[in-house]
């Protein structure tokens, strides 16, 4: 190590940004293709699948492959405490008690605050030596020794990727729970305008024969009630069902129907109850 010689401002942000760059392109040579891939099932020809669950569906799967690839910036200093940037200002991150080269551990701990970058480059105009992550994992950033014969530790390198997975998984956690948030709040909404719209084509199919109906469906189920006109006579379970039961298979198959019919014979409101299948 050169003593005489102190790191400045310019080296190290010139550092940082040639990792953020090599780090960002490398990892999205990765990361491109296989959101490329999971993204395509949304697409169709000729246009665009408005289905909101498959959509967060394939974000949410995106998440998983992300958590391994990004995990790779927390690492990027594990091979004897240098990164690219490193690697081409001369520079190398040392653990603050021994002055040894640090070890993979204490450089996955210092890149943990990466996910706050803008303030890691304050922290660097202020002191170019330790910036935030440095100060938690105990380490700083000097010139490379290169009389320093440190051997790459592959065990704590997997370790502490192994760690940055679970600290991607963590910090994409939040993201994965509001998808959730709105995939939810946006069935309901298809819900409730599936259920308005289903109401006016099965009235439009049956208004002779009944004068309203209310109808609740789910993925499964429909409960379906209709009142009979006075003018229908209806006079048998199977005559109703005969009207109902193919408007209900063509246009919702794959159901169950609960359905109610209320009617009026002589003078005296009367219910049925049909239960069938669209299948």
């Amino acid at each position: 190590m050169d003593y005489n010689r102190k790191v400045g401002f310019g080296e190290r942000f010139v550092s940082m940004i040639i990792d953020h760059i090599s780090m960002t392109f490398l990892l999205g040579m990765i990361a491109v293709p296989i959101q490329m891939s999971v993204m395509s099932e949304f697409f169709t020809s000729p246009g665009i699948n408005s289905d909101p669950d498959q959509l967060f569906g394939s974000i949410k799967t995106l998440m998983i492959p992300y958590c391994f690839i990004y995990a790779l910036y927390f690492c990027k200093d594990a091979f004897k405490g240098r990164s690219l940037g490193k690697l081409a200002t001369n520079l190398q991150v040392y653990d603050n008690k021994t002055d040894e080269i640090a070890s993979p551990i204490k450089c996955f701990v210092r890149n943990i605050s990466i996910i706050i970058w803008p303030i890691e480059v304050i922290m660097v105009m202020i002191n170019p030596n330790r910036r935030i992550g440095d100060y938690i994992s105990g380490t700083y950033v000097d010139i490379y020794d290169k009389k320093a014969n440190a051997k790459v530790d592959f065990p704590k390198i997997g370790i502490s990727y192994v760690l940055s997975v679970l600290v991607m998984g963590i910090c994409m956690s939040p993201l994965v729970l509001w998808l959730e948030y709105l995939g939810s709040i946006v069935n309901d909404k298809e819900v409730y305008v599936d259920t308005v719209v289903n109401e006016k084509v099965v009235y439009d199919e049956l208004s002779y024969y009944f004068d309203s109906l209310e109808m609740n469906m789910d993925d499964q189920y429909i409960q379906l009630k209709v009142y009979a006109s006075p003018n229908v006579y209806l006079n048998s379970i199977n005559e109703v069902r005969g009207l109902v039961e193919p408007i209900m298979k063509e246009k919702f198959p794959y159901h169950k129907v609960d359905l109610d019919i209320i009617y009026t014979e002589n003078g005296t409101q009367e219910e049925l109850n049909i239960d069938f299948y669209t299948n």
